[in-house]
């Protein structure tokens, strides 16, 4: 991977599929914006409901200091009415997240295709669902576990996992099973990621000022940004499993060796069909010559 590895001319050949078909791109920009915003919604709607219900059910624990005990299940209560706060939004926001890292994943198998979002949702959803909901589910767990550790540790565990939802896809895609592959795809990655976690997190750094110029913008420029994100974070997959990654030259430069061939063909049709030419005129003159001896046959008869 260090040999194949190059961030900025990765992010131009992904930036070249991404303008390639704009209007596909911006379907999906727009998709991700729409759902984040309606599952941070509904998330944030349970996470205050389960923070109010805690808080309210640990009010008479927290009103006396004479037992130790007590005050020990108040601050337990208090932990968990905060994990039920964020835990929804983590969640939600996980499950479309693996769902656009998949749906970018699709496009760039083929760069120089157009993009059907809902069809290519779809196909994604049917295929990988299990895998995205128990990814999800196990990622947001341990990352938000280890987050408690003085956060740090919760941002270099979300690096850590964060090929998971590529690595179950290729295990589909090669005909593994399908169950209970949620853990050991984020052991593989946890251990795919070793060495290269500061890598990813300069990726990501990287488009720092894209990200400013969204917020200017009101998220007008994110739209544009987020299947440019998402398609460079399958790129440093491709890079990470090296594999070459498919851009539109070499698209470009198979349909052009596919036209050559088409015209060797051409040419060599000529040639093959004036055998069947001759092979006519043989005959022809076969059943001249033929003809010939019939005629002369009758007129010796005749005499």
């Amino acid at each position: 991977m260090e040999k194949m590895y190059n961030r900025s001319t990765m992010k131009q050949q992904i930036k070249q599929i991404v303008n390639h078909d704009f209007w596909g791109s911006i379907r999906q920009g727009l998709m991700w914006n729409i759902s984040a915003w309606l599952v941070g919604y509904i998330g944030l709607i349970i996470g205050v409901f389960c923070f109010t219900f805690i808080t309210i059910a640990s009010i008479p624990f927290s009103t006396t200091d004479e037992n130790l005990v007590i005050g020990l299940v108040a601050t337990v209560l208090s932990l968990l009415s905060i994990c039920l706060l964020f835990f929804p939004i983590s969640f939600g926001v996980s499950i479309f997240q693996s769902i656009n890292q998949l749906i970018s994943r699709e496009y760039l198998k083929c760069p120089n295709a157009k993009r059907p979002l809902f069809k290519t949702l779809s196909i994604v959803w049917k295929k990988y669902w299990h895998g995205i909901l128990n990814i999800a589910f196990y990622q947001t767990i341990f990352v938000f576990l280890w987050s408690f550790l003085f956060y740090i540790p919760g941002i270099i565990k979300y690096f850590a996992y964060s090929q998971s939802i590529y690595i179950y896809a290729d295990h589909v895609d090669n005909g593994g099973p399908i169950k209970g592959q949620g853990r050991q795809c984020i052991t593989e990655s946890r251990r795919m990621m070793s060495g290269h976690k500061f890598d990813y997190f300069v990726l990501q750094l990287s488009f720092l000022g894209w990200d400013l110029l969204s917020l200017i913008t009101c998220g007008v420029v994110g739209v544009w940004l987020i299947p440019y994100k998402f398609m460079s974070y399958v790129g440093y997959y491709y890079m990470l499993t090296d594999r070459a990654l498919p851009t539109l030259e070499k698209t470009e430069s198979n349909s052009e060796e596919l036209k050559e061939v088409e015209k060797e063909v051409e040419n060599v049709q000529p040639d093959c069909l004036e055998a069947p030419k001759e092979v006519q005129s043989n005959e022809a003159e076969d059943h001249s010559e033929n003809h010939s001896d019939d005629t002369s046959n009758e007129d010796t008869s005749k005499e």
